[in-house]
């Protein structure tokens, strides 16, 4: 136990106002730079493999992808306040600086829509422990559970509760997917020996710390770290992360020593350079609910998906094509026993913690959001989850911190089998697949998923032909209420629509005869359960398939 207690003095004792030290604002602008950019040139400033994820979705390209207004920026630079990150999103900069003189010049600007401060350094320790505590390192000499492609060692359990052995033993460990882990610190992850595969391979695509606006995350908090080894560790018979053939940007947006509302403006910008890089999935093992000052504080009527500045930015996130995984977070035994933000979001996967047996640790918060949405979404290990420390050893950890890396990791697996899937259709997948999908509740959310189920439920059950460009278009897809295909016959043509669900039964089917030209036909699902479903649409030798999703 002396490793456990030692951490806790450690937290204890470091001041909540050690960094920073002077006050940080929020400078919201009233314009976009329209003029120096152009939707039609959105090479300028959005990488390539951020523009293919958006074409491949079809998602447009909008002013809101454009960047800050750089001649605003240098313009607020110039009244001698210290820029640390910049939101296009929020269309604005945070900024550091000290004195009401500077303030003010900046408050005068004409192009200032607002100023909100964010940090002010308080000789108060924070109200929140931040993160749980390690366990003492445990045996790395357990027996090995049987797979086929890795040897887990201790992470074999949670890896298995998923079913994402069976994603690995199918060939997919993530490859070819771009996970942006938003975190307190990556320490020594560039020299420790669980993350000696992505050195090798160069899969650590890049790094930024938005808390002191530099490159460097391998000398800051160790949580982060801890949270990359649940899914990018590569240690045979030690411990497997749940994708270890991933790449990671690693993103320091978190400040270990305080709790403020900035944090949350550092994980917007944060979550908009894994936009702009092209990254697949956001993984992100932070909460926000309170703070060090209580006038930031937030209520639980917060909660709503679309209020914070946290959640906000997760639902742009998402709305670019990415797959947003964030914890629920570990407050489910205090006064405050809900969800925190983002895990709020809309669109964000929030992931709830369970025991080895699957059953829920007792600090994973509650839903559901306060709109009513089921959160948690899911859930995954994360009492005695398998982790790594940054003394070179494996041992296990207790939060919802764990949890989320891990489902998310098995989602880069299952996105590495479908490719062409949308996040939203991935997001959806993983909840049918859950064990309770049928009857959620505000504890487990719709329970722990089976990657197994969610790799079949996205596997089309008959032959599917390629359909010619343009012939065939079915929306919106994930549906809540109605479905609509639309047909576009090149002459009168007999069509045959199959409705088909994952047992391969026809639950509902139309044969008609299409005239020329462009037809829509729309299904009413109201009475429908929620899962996976499959449109067989039959016209003379075409033959085309597609899964949709009811939610």
């Amino acid at each position: 136990m002396q490793f456990r207690l030692l951490l806790v003095l450690l937290v204890l004792v470091v001041p909540a106002f050690s960094q920073p030290e002077q006050s940080r604002y929020f400078i919201g602008f009233n314009a976009k730079d329209v003029a120096g950019f152009s939707i039609d040139r959105p090479e300028s400033f959005l990488s390539a493999r951020s523009l293919a994820r958006r074409q491949k979705q079809n998602i447009p390209v909008t002013i809101r992808d454009y960047p800050v207004r750089g001649s605003f920026v240098r313009d607020v630079q110039a009244t001698g306040a210290k820029i640390i990150c910049s939101s296009k999103w929020l269309n604005g900069v945070v900024v550091e600086t000290s004195g009401p003189f500077i303030q003010s010049r900046i408050a005068a600007l004409p192009f200032v829509k607002v100023v909100r401060t964010l940090y002010t350094p308080t000789p108060e320790p924070s109200r929140i422990r931040k993160f749980s505590s390690p366990e003492i390192p445990g045996s790395i000499n357990e027996p090995s559970w049987r797979v086929a492609s890795f040897n887990y060692g201790i992470s074999a359990n949670q890896v298995t509760m998923l079913h994402c052995d069976y994603l690995h033993d199918s060939g997919y460990d993530g490859f070819g997917k771009i996970i942006a882990v938003l975190d307190a610190g990556f320490l020594r992850v560039d020299s420790l020996d669980a993350f000696d595969s992505l050195r090798a391979n160069n899969r650590i695509l890049g790094t930024w710390d938005f808390v002191d606006n530099e490159s460097e995350v391998f000398n800051d908090d160790n949580h982060g770290m801890e949270v990359l080894s649940c899914m990018a560790a590569n240690m045979p018979g030690v411990l497997v992360g749940t994708a270890p053939g991933a790449s990671y940007f690693l993103l320091r947006s978190e400040d270990a020593g305080s709790e403020s509302i900035a944090e949350e403006y550092y994980w917007a910008a944060a979550a908009e350079y894994a936009d702009s890089a092209g990254a697949d999935i956001i993984s992100t093992s932070l909460s926000y609910t309170t703070f060090d000052d209580p006038t930031q504080d937030h209520t639980y009527s917060d909660m709503n998906g679309h209020t914070t500045v946290a959640a906000l930015a997760a639902n742009h996130a998402a709305s670019a094509g990415m797959l947003v995984v964030a914890s629920a977070g570990n407050y489910g035994a205090g006064p405050w026993n809900y969800i925190g933000t983002p895990a709020d979001a809309d669109s964000a996967l929030a992931i709830g913690a369970v025991d080895a047996a699957g059953v829920r640790w007792p600090l994973s918060s509650k839903g559901p959001s306060s709109d009513g949405d089921v959160k948690p979404n899911v859930v995954a290990q994360g009492d005695d989850a398998a982790v790594y420390y940054q003394g070179n050893l494996a041992g296990y950890g207790d939060g919802t911190s764990f949890s989320a890396p891990i489902l998310a990791g098995a989602a880069a697996c299952l996105w590495q089998a479908y490719d062409s899937l949308s996040n939203m259709q991935i997001f959806h997948a993983i909840e049918a697949s859950a064990s309770q999908f049928a009857s959620p509740d505000t504890m487990l959310g719709y329970g722990i998923p089976n990657f197994m189920s969610a790799f079949t439920l996205l596997h089309s059950p008959t032959l599917s032909l390629p359909v010619p460009e343009g012939i065939v278009k079915i929306y919106p897809n994930p549906f809540r209420q109605e479905m609509h295909i639309i047909y576009n016959a090149v002459s009168t043509t007999r069509v045959t629509m199959n409705i088909v669900d994952v047992m391969g039964r026809i639950v509902t089917s139309e044969d008609r005869e299409l005239y020329r030209g462009i037809q829509e036909i729309e299904f009413n699902m109201s009475k429908w359960s929620k899962g996976v479903y499959f449109v067989s649409i039959y016209a003379g030798e075409l033959h085309f398939t597609q899964s949709v999703i009811k939610y």
